[in-house]
């Protein structure tokens, strides 16, 4: 399904009515996508020759990519939908990073491939999701750090004393990568996501700017132990989606338990 490409990528319509797609992995883990323009910091259009042929029309790019960038083709193969050989989307992210000879973060390929294939990224969205549903719920660590997008006392076990307070979006930027100082608790972990939706999760990415895997577990906080709840307020979050819609916002809160 993946090809790299070097200097010369032609979007033409290949037999069986499939369009190619170009993706850029990028240092860092993240992935762009090509839509015929340059792309800053990443891909420059140095070249183009555009071939008229009615349905078979195309253009071929000449492409200088940025230090680090490795341009990768994506094309179905035929009779084949998009993604169907894959369970997961670590699957997905070791081939693509095996082709591209550099490392992507599997949530930031899930995001862009599910931008060109939709109906195929939300059905790998729904498999990966079965069989995490399958998993048993994750042990319990001392003083474990849970990212959850909803919280309920039944989390908690008592008796207890909860204490919850808002934070900003740089803190829980911190608190979620585990760069963060809070109060006694001294260096964080990194947080545990325990984030049900695959659609939030990936908002959760975007916002937090870091991996945050769709995981639908079991959380029990005891005493020393905190969550990063992300609560959203507004419009619900349509499928599929990889950004807040208009008029929605999220409330960043620390819960400790004591």
């Amino acid at each position: 399904m993946f090809k790299k490409i070097e200097t010369r990528w032609s979007d033409g319509l290949e037999p069986g009515g499939r369009r190619p797609r170009l993706l850029v992995a990028v240092p860092g883990g993240k992935v762009a996508r090509f839509a015929g323009v340059d792309v800053p910091g990443v891909l420059a259009i140095t070249g183009s020759s555009y071939n008229k042929n009615g349905k078979w029309s195309s253009t071929t790019f000449t492409l200088r990519l940025a230090p680090g960038c490795a341009a990768v083709e994506s094309l179905t193969a035929l009779h084949q939908s998009p993604l169907d050989q894959f369970e997961n989307w670590a699957e997905v992210a070791e081939e693509f990073s095996r082709v591209a000879g550099q490392p992507v973060d599997a949530t930031f390929l899930a995001i862009a491939l599910t931008a060109e294939y939709r109906t195929a990224g939300e059905a790998l969205d729904a498999r990966e999701a079965a069989v995490a549903a399958l998993a048993a719920p994750a042990p319990k660590r001392a003083g474990c750090r849970w990212l959850l997008n909803a919280f309920s006392l039944s989390m908690v076990h008592l008796p207890a004393t909860v204490r919850c307070r808002e934070v900003s979006l740089d803190e829980a930027i911190g608190l979620a990568s585990g760069c963060s100082v809070l109060g006694v608790h001294g260096l964080c972990p990194p947080a545990a996501s325990a984030v049900g939706h695959v659609g939030t999760a990936r908002v959760f990415a975007e916002l937090l700017a870091t991996p945050v895997a769709c995981n639908r577990v079991t959380v029990a906080l005891a005493p020393g132990e905190m969550a990063l709840v992300g609560q959203l307020a507004g419009p619900r979050l349509p499928e599929g989606a990889t950004a807040l819609p208009e008029g929605a916002t999220i409330r960043w809160i620390v819960v400790e338990v004591a």
